[in-house]
């Protein structure tokens, strides 16, 4: 489901950059959702490690 919403923000995106922007600012554009879609991924792999691990229970 995230990744369907990702690919049609990515895909808006990238629509927007071509035709109103120039190439660099929409390669800009382009590298924001990239990175934030990258940085997401990490940090529901930590929370999922240390959900394994057992240290992440807010109800013991």
């Amino acid at each position: 489901m995230i990744c369907l919403l990702y690919a049609a923000y990515r895909a808006i995106i990238h629509r927007i950059a071509t035709t109103w922007l120039n190439p660099y600012a929409g390669g800009l554009l382009r590298g924001i959702p990239m990175a934030l879609h990258a940085l997401i991924k990490r940090e529901g792999a930590q929370v999922m490690r240390s959900k394994r691990v057992n240290d992440w229970n807010p109800v013991k």
